[in-house]
């Protein structure tokens, strides 16, 4: 199986589980409240639980088939379209389509549920019975796409963040690389220099150009690193330079705050500090 395939097959699975969650709440609720006094009033205490189940099993096909119209016909027509105007008429629609189908759900429940004909029973009692259901079947769709748009804001500023980050990662690298080749070739020239004229300071440069490389190599990847790290890199990057430089460069670095506890990207401070010194020469 392919890492594409895999990913595809997980996610499908995380879906059947976020539906099959959502409807076992649901479930549970619409069982609940189909035994509450209002909906009870008048039964013997044998017959409570069954009408409940009867009218789960006669009005949770209109809920289940209002969410999936929602969610999978409206939201991707007209909401992801920004057609809202036309998504509110097609909501209103799919609320009267919902009502003729628990109609229906209201012949079968009483068909189930009084055991005896439903034609008997007056056509604004079982019209009420399925716009009452209907209510409830246009409240799931509304959740389901409350849920819906949620969840795809959630993921599109995740999305977002790290896009963000990634940006901010990539022009770092970008100026990390436009500080270490050149001033690598130039330091190794002055360091040889030095050599050759046996100068004392060349230990101490060679010390310093290690350290600097060895920051970059294996700290530059990190998130964060102390800032008194980050300073005293930049110490001996201008230790470094007044050796290189004749006359040096009257530059110091004074640390005027508190730094301890705080952190810094690392490779941050150390190319600012190479074009001051670029700008100065």
């Amino acid at each position: 199986m392919t890492v594409a395939a895999f990913i595809l097959s997980s996610d499908k699975h995380h879906r059947r589980l976020r539906h099959t969650a959502f409807w076992t709440v649901y479930g549970i609720y619409f069982y609940l409240q189909s035994i509450s006094p209002d909906c009870v009033k008048g039964l013997q205490r044998s017959e409570v639980f069954s009408y409940a189940f009867h009218s789960l099993f006669s009005f949770l096909p209109a809920c289940i088939g209002c969410v999936y119209a929602s969610l999978y016909v409206l939201y991707p027509l007209f909401l992801q379209t920004r057609r809202y105007k036309t998504f509110a008429f097609s909501f209103f629609i799919l609320f009267l389509l919902t009502i003729f189908v628990n109609y229906s759900g209201s012949v079968l429940f009483f068909a189930v549920s009084c055991h005896c004909d439903p034609a008997s029973i007056p056509f604004m009692r079982k019209f009420a019975l399925g716009l009452l259901n209907s209510h409830n079947a246009i409240i799931a769709g509304g959740l389901a796409l409350g849920i819906k748009l949620t969840r795809t804001w959630f993921m599109q500023r995740r999305e977002n963040i790290a896009l963000t980050r990634n940006n901010a990662k990539t022009r770092l690298s970008m100026i990390r690389v436009k500080l270490h080749p050149d001033y690598l070739v130039d330091s190794l020239g002055s360091i040889k220099e030095h050599l050759l004229a046996g100068q004392p300071d060349s230990p101490a440069m060679i010390i310093q150009l290690s350290d600097l490389l060895s920051y970059w190599l294996y700290e530059g990847d990190e998130e964060l690193v102390p800032v008194e790290k980050e300073l005293s890199v930049i110490q001996k990057f201008m230790t470094l330079e007044r050796s290189r430089q004749n006359p040096p460069l009257p530059m110091d670095l004074r640390v005027e705050a508190e730094i301890k506890e705080l952190y810094i990207v690392p490779m941050l401070l150390l190319p600012i500090t190479q074009a001051l010194y670029e700008m100065a020469s």
